[in-house]
């Protein structure tokens, strides 16, 4: 059978199977060409032509480890992805802070000021209140919604400077009257997330002391509030500071009798003394003398009696090594001292570092003394700043 075409005649056999042309691209496969176009021209495979054409390399292929590694690669992404969301998620999930709890309203003869932290190991039971009868005091928590304060009252954490001659100290339970809108606001915030530990830092002893406080209402009834928690696990007293920024309208003295121990420990100066120290050979600028109290006592009776004791405080003379110097050694005296005062410093050539008496005379012969020490004579400064009993 013959077939006419425009072109040319090409003849093939009826019977023949049939077959697919074969296109220009698999002819690039098999090696051989799509067709001879007119002219005897032969047509080029794209790969041919661009190379035979721009004069440029054949495209490189990546190698199949190329593509493992990038799928691979993909999926440890999308596993370290997973994996840090699903940390943040139960992080957020166990770090929720939990709902605070309102407070529990009671009567107002319930609450009163505990003994100041510094004293409360060492304080006998104060003889100016029955503690004992005082009932337990209310849950502690958020103010209520039914509640509405009208004053607060804040307990003093330390006691006072002075102690009297019988141990006797005070603290004072003071009264705040104004708008307490700040405060409740303070007081019933909700506690923060707690941050990451690494925020936060190492807790260490410069914390201050916890205290304790209480709000009344008009109808005479108490409640002890609580605190929301800081993002570190500390509480945060911003409510205690509202309230402290409140007019104070008047303040109630309580007292504590302190034993000779904890005068000791508290004022830092012995709470008895004896006799005078003994005099010696040894200069007095041997010692680090840096007192933090001031205990006086009476030295007309055969044997020194306690006086009481004051904090050493910034207008007391520094009896630094400037100061002892400027003293001369005392001259010879028999004058007997009625009021000396004692202190307790470091002797800085001993390997302990013990502590050591040194007294001076507010009158008689007026000598800084210390046993084993060489007397000085005490400046009328000295002697003027010491003699203060507040």
């Amino acid at each position: 059978m013959a077939l006419t075409t425009g072109r040319a005649t090409t003849s093939v056999a009826t019977r023949q199977l049939p077959h697919r042309r074969l296109s220009r691209r698999d002819s690039c496969r098999t090696g051989g060409q799509s067709g001879s176009p007119a002219g005897g021209q032969t047509k080029q495979c794209p790969a041919q032509r661009s190379s035979s054409s721009t004069g440029s390399a054949p495209p490189t292929v990546a190698p199949k480890w190329f593509y493992a590694a990038t799928v691979n690669g993909r999926e440890a992404g999308l596993t370290l992805f997973v994996a840090v969301l699903v940390a943040l998620t139960a992080y957020g999930v166990a770090t929720t802070p939990q709902p605070r709890t309102a407070a529990h309203i009671g009567s107002a003869d319930s609450f009163v000021c505990p003994l100041p932290q510094n004293v409360s190991g060492s304080a006998d039971i104060p003889t100016t209140a029955n503690r004992i009868a005082v009932p337990p005091r209310p849950a502690p928590g958020t103010v209520p919604t039914t509640f509405t304060p009208t004053s607060a009252v804040v307990c003093d954490t330390f006691t006072g400077d002075t102690v009297a001659a019988d141990g006797t100290v005070s603290y004072l339970e003071r009264h705040y009257i104004g708008d307490f809108g700040p405060v409740l606001e303070a007081l019933n915030a909700p506690s923060a997330r707690p941050a990451w530990p690494i925020f936060c830092g190492t807790t260490d002893d410069s914390m201050p002391p916890l205290t304790d406080m209480w709000l009344i209402d008009a109808d005479g009834r108490a409640m002890e509030p609580t605190y929301p928690i800081s993002g570190c696990g500390f509480d945060n007293t911003l409510g205690l500071y509202e309230i402290q920024s409140l007019p104070e309208i008047f303040t109630v003295e309580h007292h504590a009798q302190l034993d000779p121990a904890a005068i000791e420990l508290l004022f830092n100066c012995p709470s008895a003394l004896p006799a005078l120290p003994t005099p010696g050979p040894r200069p007095l600028l041997d010692l680090s003398i840096f007192p933090s109290g001031i205990c006086r006592f009476d030295t007309t009776g055969p044997i020194p009696a306690f006086t009481g004791a004051r904090i050493w405080n910034s207008t007391d003379p520094v009896l630094s090594e400037e100061v002892l110097a400027d003293p001369p050694a005392a001259s010879p005296c028999t004058e007997t001292a009625t009021s000396v005062v004692a202190v307790a410093v470091t002797d800085s050539a001993t390997d302990d570092w013990r502590p050591v008496t040194i007294a001076v005379e507010l009158d008689g012969c007026r000598r800084i003394l210390g046993n084993g020490f060489t007397p000085l004579a005490a400046s009328p400064n000295i002697v003027t700043a010491l003699s203060s009993t507040g």
